[in-house]
């Protein structure tokens, strides 16, 4: 069911598709040469101060995404359900979430159109406000407000999806928007999805599962300060250059 809402929605959503390198045309209407890149040449993505925040963000974000495989364990140890009770909840939860990514590339959407700014504060407030949903899910008293809990912090975090990629290639210059997504992929699958599960195995180790997964709410908190300086500093570069 969220599967077919949400490519009804993206039907009812559908625009004109762009053409190949539109979005390369300068404003005169002529093509711009694409840049022959030697390899070393794709660390100059590294150079811009907001690519630079943006993928900070991206590791403290996606290790706190990487928490959630935690999340049938947790409800186990701390509520009593089932390993199948507890996997099959988490299974649902991102199922009926789905649309919320649908829903955020929307929302974000409206606001880049109008403020450079809008998207790195998007994902900072649903981010905050991820972290904030799922402190109290993992502190919650009972097994309702944990659950209700978890769902609304996959959905707040679901908002960001869309936009999380389309900040690292709006980010640096168009010739430099393949290695910046590589450089991403890296950082966010490579390094921050193997360090956050294993980070909560050695806090569980050492205290318990319920403080180990108080590392999703803290990164998330840290991901949309970071994304909040970023949002200040380009607002502030667009009021200086007008």
């Amino acid at each position: 069911m969220a599967i077919l809402i949400s490519v009804l929605a993206a039907l009812l959503a559908r625009g004109r598709e762009p053409r190949l390198g539109e979005s390369d045309e300068r404003t005169d209407g002529a093509k711009t040469a694409p840049a022959k890149l030697a390899l070393r040449d794709g660390l100059h993505v590294f150079r811009y101060p907001a690519y630079v925040l943006h993928s900070l963000a991206l590791v403290f974000f996606y290790t706190a995404m990487s928490v959630q495989i935690w999340i049938p364990a947790f409800l186990h140890r701390g509520f009593g359900l089932t390993n199948q009770q507890a996997s099959g909840f988490l299974a649902q939860a991102l199922l009926y979430t789905l649309p919320a990514g649908i829903v955020g590339g929307w929302l974000s959407s409206l606001t880049l159109r109008r403020f450079r700014w809008g998207f790195p504060l998007f994902l900072s407030l649903t981010s905050i406000a991820a972290a904030a949903a799922f402190y109290l899910a993992y502190t919650a008293p009972d097994l309702r407000s944990a659950q209700i809990g978890i769902v609304a912090a996959i959905a707040l975090f679901g908002f960001s999806a869309g936009t999380l990629t389309t900040l690292v290639v709006e980010t640096v210059p168009a010739e430099l928007r393949n290695s910046a997504a590589a450089f991403s992929v890296v950082l966010t699958s490579g390094i921050a999805g193997i360090v956050g599960p294993e980070l909560v195995g050695v806090l569980s180790d050492a205290y318990t599962l319920s403080k180990g997964v108080l590392i999703a709410p803290a990164g998330y908190f840290i991901a949309g300060l970071i994304w909040a300086v970023l949002a200040a500093w380009q607002a502030r570069a667009n009021t200086t250059a007008h």
